[in-house]
């Protein structure tokens, strides 16, 4: 086979397989990255007339490969005005990642991704013959935060696209607005792409409504409104072109979206304001929860709320490794965490765990810890 038609060799995805391992046998779960998921007779409640009256004459054929038009108006107007729904590709929200890279990123690019990394924000670009380089964030007490000169200085070489994810899973940390700003800077000054991680984003400016054509912004239900099992996300750029290549590239993979998902996502959307209201009261609940533990435990670990999101990083500085920390609380009272190695090459092994604050048995398991600690 001549090289140029060979597919890429797939890299373990190291944090699906641990999950795909531990997920449904673990007793308790404390890494999750979403919020408590929602029924769907509790989704339901909350349509209106005309969303319900959607899903009750809904019939299981084919959708329109750009999404279901009501939900991509739906999606549009969590946007600003700048974005409309032709600007807007509905995708299973991982699909989104892979949608980009295929279309977009070319064997030798350099891609900058900020870190540690959800795997496919990076192990797609470097399965496609990339060069990534990894953006980190500077300690700031004991939060964090993305410097701007540090992407600066990572991108002063040359760079064909840089990847960021705000609200950032693991840290918790967010851009700014004037971050963000800084970024789509850099990316114009090297006529990069900017691939934005959005799934975490509620409320404030995406990228894509910075006006760089070349900005890309994925978005989801799975984490800020609680339906990971739904499989609806999108992908959103102002520039048509780019955004035909999308589409193309979708007809390879799902090449439309599941009818049922799809009118369940116009419900969930457009009940945004209930939906997030009941996930930060619940988020709220736990921070408090754990601010309580880790001032108690603050020999063992350092950690810091979240800026926004679901999940913040906890550091362990017990003298354990992340890892054998991790496997030892398993085996003794059934709680998963989630060490950073699992991150792949973005994070290396060491004393970082994820901790996920969005379920509603949080500071339960916070006790059950406590006494194993104890």
């Amino acid at each position: 086979m001549h090289p140029a038609l060979r597919p890429p060799v797939v890299t373990p995805f190291r944090l699906e397989r641990y999950f795909a391992e531990h997920e449904f046998s673990a007793r308790y779960l404390l890494c999750c990255s979403d919020c408590e998921a929602l029924s769907v007779s509790d989704l339901l409640a909350l349509g209106d007339e005309e969303s319900r009256q959607l899903w009750n004459d809904l019939r299981l054929g084919y959708t329109e490969s750009r999404g279901h038009p009501v939900l991509r108006q739906e999606i549009a107007r969590r946007y600003s005005d700048v974005v409309k729904p032709e600007h807007v590709l509905c995708c299973v929200p991982v699909e989104g990642i892979l949608l980009f890279a295929a279309t977009l990123l070319r064997p030798g690019d350099r891609v900058v991704v900020t870190a540690p990394a959800y795997q496919s924000l990076h192990s797609l670009a470097d399965m496609f013959g990339c060069q990534v380089t990894f953006w980190y964030p500077r300690r700031t007490g004991d939060g964090w935060e993305f410097n701007t000169e540090d992407l600066r200085s990572v991108a002063a070489g040359g760079v064909e696209c840089i990847i960021m994810n705000s609200p950032h899973n693991p840290t918790g940390c967010c851009l700014s607005p004037e971050d963000v700003q800084s970024v789509i800077d850099i990316a114009k000054e090297h006529n990069a792409y900017l691939f934005s991680d959005e799934v975490y984003r509620e409320s404030g400016p995406s990228a894509v409504e910075y006006g760089y054509e070349r900005t890309i912004a994925l978005g989801a239900l799975s984490k800020t409104h609680s339906l990971p099992g739904l499989r609806v996300g999108w992908v959103v750029t102002l520039d048509q072109q780019l955004l035909a290549q999308l589409v193309d590239a979708k007809d390879y993979t799902t090449i439309c979206g599941s009818a049922p998902s799809e009118v369940l996502g116009i419900i969930a959307l457009r009940a945004t304001d209930a939906i997030l209201a009941r996930n930060r009261a619940i988020i709220k609940t736990n921070v408090e929860a754990a601010t309580l533990f880790f001032a108690k435990w603050k020999h063992f670990f350092r950690w810091a709320p979240p800026q926004g999101g679901t999940t913040s990083w906890l550091e362990l500085i017990n003298g354990e490794t992340a890892d054998d920390f991790s496997a030892r609380v398993l085996r003794g009272c059934g709680i998963l965490l989630l060490p950073g190695a699992q991150f792949g090459s973005s994070c290396p092994p060491g004393q970082f765990m994820r901790i996920g604050l969005g379920r509603k048995d949080f500071p339960d398991l916070l006790r059950i810890l406590d006494e194993f600690l104890t």
